[in-house]
């Protein structure tokens, strides 16, 4: 004996599962085309806190920007374990804290260039193969320098050049 009152519950009960179904998938889907960029042009809609006063901010913080270079570049022949020299042509330059700091970094570049010789004198040409040796090489001359200048900081390195020959 089949009760036509339990058939007729089961109805809406299945229809209401599938509303839930489709109303998750279409909230999803959004979600997926805003975090790929297919809706960017909802971002217009969405409140900003950039104004000129930022802009001029910004600008002021990269005139700001401190940097040395180095006078002469560093010219080492590297250990490359054959007959066959490699030469390795460098030119570097530091971010400093403030332009006060630029004397004290001039008269210290002796001692900077001494503490880096060493170590790129021992390099082999394979340990500067790829973007990740050129970061290892940056961090550790880096370490150096600051282990020179001491209580004056130097807070980035950028390779103005390098080159293998």
């Amino acid at each position: 004996m089949t009760y036509p009152s339990s058939a007729a519950n089961s109805r809406p009960r299945k229809r209401s599962a599938w509303i839930v179904v489709v109303l998750l998938l279409l909230v999803v889907g959004l979600l997926v085309a805003l975090f790929l960029g297919r809706l960017a042009f909802l971002t217009q809609f969405l409140p900003t806190t950039s104004d000129q006063g930022s802009a001029n901010n910004t600008e002021e913080q990269i005139s700001d920007i401190v940097t040395y270079e180095m006078r002469k570049p560093l010219e080492i022949v590297l250990n490359s374990g054959q007959e066959n020299r490699v030469y390795l042509s460098l030119s570097l330059s530091f971010k400093l804290s403030s332009t006060q700091d630029v004397p004290f970094v001039r008269k210290l570049e002796p001692a900077i260039r001494d503490t880096m010789i060493p170590y790129l004198q021992e390099l082999r040409p394979e340990e500067l193969e790829g973007s990740r040796g050129i970061f290892l090489l940056r961090e550790e001359l880096l370490f150096r320098i600051n282990k020179v200048t001491g209580s004056v900081r130097v807070e980035d390195l950028f390779i103005e050049s390098l080159q293998l020959q």
